[in-house]
């Protein structure tokens, strides 16, 4: 096979967990300062806290450190209430529109836009709309021009393809972009800096790992692309874990591409598996000091007291599979790369309350005066000894309020308006919108408890691993049947039963998802509209069992469904033989694994159920000493 022509501009840089990014990142932008002053430079984060942190360690005008949303919404900001920009929304939703107003009134966005407007069809949205926005929502109010996370990425995309200034622009701007945790990045994005920059002097850095592509915005579309960048430069170096647990982390990565050398030679302790039946309190108290990795699933926000929580959350559309967030990614976030809105400015709420409750005056006044989107700024307006007073005053009712807990989470932020704590314009549409309906019926206890777990140094979850290490981790093996899903004990399963690669099992799935996207399965339900097409489907099934029949993974997560309908054709059997759950599931928990792990310094510690690898418990211990663990079995 004949080698990829490299494009010369452009480069992929591999960066796992541990190898010192941020500080790549910094260095090469100091080094092209000191070369170049009078170039730009751009830096695209994947978190705020990121973005932060970077704009601590580099003060230039020169250069722009910005999240992707952010940074997009900006630039293209000039041109959004634009007639042309306007036409061409129009026609990229017109049928996300047009399928809304079909809901009839049934659909309360449909009555509260009649009630507002008179009357809803298409072509009395196409004349209200005179903005396109961000909503920095899950989801988008599509008959106001409002773009949620993922809308408003795929709708700059859309513009730049047809506004081919947007690409001149921003090339002739930026002489280096550098993009981190590219692996996470909506291909979308990638497609838009990769066509602006494309052909032109400028250049373009893609930073980051694919084992920690572990947030599902990826689809894998852009992979012909990246084998184009140049692949030269990698960081291979881990200075964060001792050489033991690289050792294991190149075991499970199986790629000796990808294999990483320890900065530190000196391994104290073997990383552990513990096989256990015993889930006790004594049981978890030996792991106290040990930051402990769950998947936070239903189960665990109920045993914190915010089940009422993670329930409401879970019936808002925003949050049911496909979106790209979770439940969890609201619940589990107090920073401000929390997707959802209400829970941003309740966070910060919960923040300034804890400020106050540590006699952290000036600090809580600083904060709030720094928010001022949401704090009311006569709340914060001390001038004299009197405002002092006053202020002290109000911040002891607030933090009663919030100690007793005995409103909901509305007649809370009611409270925090009524009292010009906040401001009623950030609050309203929130409290209005019908989507937030039960969450907003929830105990205020249930936010109180929430947070007061979440500030817990010895708490993480899996499902946002990503981060910096520990010195102790104890990651508890868990499988999830909810989004996002994770079969962690088939992904052990299949490491005992198969040499498991990164690189192959990912490109099998995004190469298998690619063919089931290609099959038109809205034929599958009712029963009597597959018995017309039942042989088109029976056709698809053979010839996708018969492309596969070698693939390894092919053979453990589906083959045995392929099998079950064409040996039993209906309905039944062929929804299940044309999903990709199965794989995504195993795929997604490999990498939660290997990530998880990844964020131990010096102690890792695996936690087993025995009882969930009983029909194969001989093989997994045989298969974990394989791959460096010590195994200590603890059952009753």
């Amino acid at each position: 096979m004949a080698d990829v022509k490299k494009i010369n501009n452009m480069f992929l840089v591999n960066a796992p967990a541990g190898s010192g990014k941020t500080t790549y990142i910094e260095n090469s932008i100091v080094n092209l300062l000191a070369q170049y002053p009078n170039r730009r430079i751009l830096s695209i984060t994947y978190t705020n806290r990121a973005k932060d942190e970077l704009n601590t360690r580099i003060d230039s005008k020169n250069v722009t450190i910005d999240t992707i949303h952010s940074f997009l919404s900006k630039f293209v900001g000039l041109y959004l209430s634009k007639p042309e920009v306007i036409d061409l929304y129009i026609q990229v939703f017109e049928n996300k529109i047009k399928s809304q107003i079909d809901n009839g009134e049934k659909d309360s966005k449909n009555v509260r836009y009649i009630d507002k407007f008179g009357k809803l069809d298409f072509e009395t949205i196409k004349n209200n709309v005179h903005k396109i926005f961000y909503n920095e929502q899950a989801y988008s109010s599509y008959y106001y021009g409002g773009l949620s996370h993922d809308d408003i990425l795929f709708f700059c995309r859309k513009m730049f393809e047809k506004f081919a200034m947007l690409k001149k622009r921003l090339s002739n701007k930026y002489a280096y972009i550098f993009i981190d945790e590219y692996q996470d990045t909506s291909a979308d994005v990638l497609y838009i800096f990769y066509q602006s920059v494309l052909n032109t002097s400028s250049n373009l850095y893609l930073l980051g790992d694919k084992m920690q592509e572990i947030y599902n915005n990826y689809d894998g579309s852009f992979n012909s692309i990246l084998s184009e960048f140049n692949q030269n430069e990698d960081l291979s170096i881990n200075y964060r874990c001792s050489s033991n647990i690289v050792g294991i982390l190149n075991n499970l990565y199986n790629d000796e591409k990808f294999y990483q050398q320890p900065n530190n030679s000196c391994g104290k302790v073997n990383p552990t598996v513990m096989i256990t039946n015993v889930f006790s309190e004594s049981f978890v108290e030996q792991f106290k000091d040990y930051m402990q990795l769950y998947l936070f699933n239903r189960e665990r926000f109920e045993k914190i007291g915010a089940g009422d929580l993670f329930r409401a959350l879970s019936d808002m559309k925003a949050y049911k599979f496909p979106s790209q967030y979770t439940p969890v990614d609201a619940l589990t976030d107090t920073t401000n790369d929390n997707p959802d809105k209400l829970f941003r400015i309740l966070f910060c709420i919960c923040d300034f309350i804890k400020m106050v409750s540590m006699a952290a005056y000036g600090k809580s006044i600083q904060f709030a005066r720094e928010k001022k989107q949401i704090f009311n700024s006569e709340f914060t307006n001390i001038e004299f000894h009197n405002d002092k007073i006053i202020f002290s005053d109000k911040v002891q009712w607030l933090e009663e309020i919030y100690e007793s807990s005995t409103m909901t989470i509305q007649e809370f932020c009611e409270f925090l308006i009524d009292n010009e704590y906040c401001n009623k314009d950030v609050f309203r549409p929130l409290l209005e919108a019908i989507e937030y309906e039960e969450v907003l019926k929830v105990s205020l206890s249930q936010l109180h408890a929430l947070y007061a777990y979440l500030g817990a140094p010895s708490v993480s979850t899996q499902h946002g691993v990503k981060g910096e290490g520990h010195n102790n981790v104890c990651f508890i093996a868990e499988d999830s049947t909810r989004n996002p899903i994770v079969y962690m004990y088939e992904f052990f399963r299949l490491l005992c039963v198969e040499d498991v690669n990164l690189t192959d099992f990912q490109n099998f799935y995004y190469d298998y998802v690619s063919e089931i996207k290609s099959i038109d399965l809205t034929h599958l339900k009712p029963a009597k509209t597959y018995s017309v097409h039942e042989g088109e489907y029976l056709k698809y099934a053979q010839y996708i069992k018969n492309r596969y029949k070698d693939n390894k993974y092919f053979s453990f997560c589906q083959q045995k469904y392929y099998d079950k309908y064409l040996s039993n054709p209906n309905s039944t059997n062929a929804k299940e033989c044309f999903k990709s759950t199965k794989i995504r599931g195993t795929l997604w928990a490999y990498k939660l694994f290997y990530v998880g792990c990844s964020r131990a310094k010096e102690n890792l510690v695996i936690v087993i159920d025995e009882n969930k690898i009983a029909s194969f418990r001989d093989e997994f211990i045989e298969r974990m000493k394989a791959i460096g663990f010590d195994v200590i079995i603890t059952v009753r």
